[in-house]
């Protein structure tokens, strides 16, 4: 058995020309692999279709971006396009132990409260938060 991890934020853009064609190859092929995404995907990108196909090539270990459900300031994913991610991955049999959500905290003036509703919100859902602290990059306006 091999393990391949994809480390890249955009790993589901344009899908159905890249990630996909890989995918389903390695189907075709008949390959005994496991796939690890542990770098926050897109949730937004994830249909019926890409969750199958994930899960017959053989994924694992999947994390999605989602940073918080309220005061966001990123328009990634809205809260009904990241529910229907994770009800796709569930349906065609990806457990909670194999799906987890990014939680952002750390950002000046937070209200940890939303922190919290995030992480209730995700328990409810069946996937496991993962918290992120908040690093503002260098000359950007967070910084």
């Amino acid at each position: 058995m091999l393990d391949f991890a994809f480390y890249d934020d955009a790993l589901l853009v344009n899908f159905d020309r890249h990630l996909a064609v890989i995918l389903e190859e390695v189907c075709r092929m008949g390959l005994n692999v496991r796939f690890h995404a542990p770098n926050a995907m897109h949730a937004r990108f994830i249909g019926r279709e890409a969750a199958l196909l994930f899960k017959q090539a053989g994924f694992t270990t999947i994390r999605l971006g989602l940073e918080r459900i309220e005061d966001r300031f990123d328009n990634k994913v809205t809260t009904d396009e990241f529910r229907e991610s994770i009800e796709h991955l569930k349906n065609v049999g990806f457990t909670s132990k194999e799906l987890g959500a990014y939680v952002l905290y750390g950002i000046p003036e937070e209200d940890f409260d939303a922190v919290k509703r995030t992480v209730i919100f995700l328990e409810k859902l069946g996937a496991m938060p993962y918290l992120a602290e908040f690093s503002p990059i260098p000359h950007t306006p967070f910084f």
